[in-house]
């Protein structure tokens, strides 16, 4: 279920960017327009990449998609969401702006996963049905399924996810969630198709005034529970969370710091254990609040490497840069350079990605094709 969940929002972040936040409490995949950073009465979108280097369409299962991963998707995805930048897809929205498909594509535009959306009331997922294809099968023309199916209680909370694997055949699988009066998630935990608990995990969450200040963890097969307790400031931000052993030793304890307008401005992270510092992070924005650098910091304080970002006036991002610290200096390398073009509504229709700012430099092009209800 983490795994469809997980790629439900790699897809659909494919659709826009979105600052990093550390360590998010809690995650959510976005199937309507307006989180997926689409403009107007958008029917269908179909985006492509193209390789300027091959001069050609990059296929999901060549090489050079694989090169453009490792060169710019997968170190830009450990710092911003790449909604816009998840190539090869087709995503359709009904007349009320929630996805209805997700469609992957692979260069002949036949399908390499196809994901259907079925609602309950507005808005609220009823089921996700995932066809997967593998090379192979899309010779025979055969495809595995997977089905995920929701259920809620009067006040339209998830009390039950029921999920059936094609690649655990005859396993199926329940998340479980139990909530407090007010609506705050008290319990969750998931059993397999024997009706054991899947991964012998249970967690357990206590409140106070709506935020979680406890997280009790129990993992049975492995003979541990954890503890967590959280800390916030008056505004209700968290600024600490630490964890601790089933003994009551304390483990790890991270610290949270916001700037003037209440943004993450510094996440540290400190295995009290090992007496070492797991994470050392600042975080500086611009005056739209996109996140323009995050700094990672060795345990004195002083900086030892920075990744950069910066955006034009609709939120796009126009670069981005892997800048190390060499003599009291900045040096960005590599980095990326990206121009767009807009239709009349404000969605982009063409990114190109450069290495430099020099045009013969130029690595990508995205193609995105739009279609309006009116």
């Amino acid at each position: 279920m983490k795994n469809i969940l997980f790629f439900l929002l790699v897809m659909i972040e494919a659709l826009t960017a979105q600052t990093y936040i550390p360590e998010n409490l809690s995650k959510k995949y976005d199937t309507d327009l307006e989180t997926a950073g689409l403009k107007g009465a958008v029917k269908e979108v179909t985006q492509t990449l193209y390789s300027a280097k091959e001069k050609r369409r990059v296929s999901t299962f060549d090489k050079d998609r694989q090169k453009f991963d490792k060169l710019f998707r997968k170190p830009l995805s450990r710092h911003i969401a790449l909604r816009d930048f998840y190539p090869e897809f087709v995503a359709e929205f009904n007349s009320s702006g929630f996805v209805n498909k997700i469609k992957e594509l692979n260069t002949n535009d036949t399908h390499r996963k196809l994901f259907t959306f079925k609602y309950a009331g507005y808005g609220r997922v009823q089921e996700i049905l995932i066809f997967n294809f593998t090379y192979k099968d899309l010779k025979k023309g055969n495809y595995r399924e997977d089905k995920t199916s929701y259920k809620y209680n009067s006040s339209g909370l998830p009390v039950e996810i029921f999920s059936e694997n094609s690649y655990r055949p005859g396993k199926k699988s329940r998340e479980l969630f139990k909530y407090n009066e007010q609506g705050d998630k008290i319990m969750e935990k998931n059993i397999d198709s024997e009706g054991k608990t899947y991964h012998d995990e249970i967690r357990e969450y206590e409140y106070s005034g709506g935020m979680i200040v406890k997280e009790k963890i129990i993992m049975k097969h492995k003979k541990e529970e954890f503890l967590y307790r959280y800390k916030y400031d008056k505004e209700w931000k968290i600024v600490e969370k630490k964890k601790y052993d089933k003994s009551g030793e304390l483990i790890e304890e991270a610290k949270y710091g916001y700037d003037f307008d209440g943004r993450p401005e510094s996440y540290s992270r400190y295995n009290v254990k090992q007496d070492v510092y797991r994470d050392n992070e600042q975080y500086r924005y611009d005056e739209l609040g996109n996140l323009i650098a995050r700094v990672f910091l060795w345990p004195n304080g002083k900086p030892q490497r920075k990744y950069s970002f910066s955006f034009d006036q609709n939120n796009h991002l126009v670069y981005f840069a892997d800048n190390s610290m060499s003599s009291g200096y900045w040096y960005p390398y590599p980095e990326f350079y990206i121009k767009y073009k807009n239709d009349d509504n404000g969605n982009w229709t063409e990114k190109k990605i450069y290495a430099s700012k020099e045009e013969s430099s130029l690595l990508y092009i995205f193609k995105r094709k739009i279609q309006y209800y009116r």
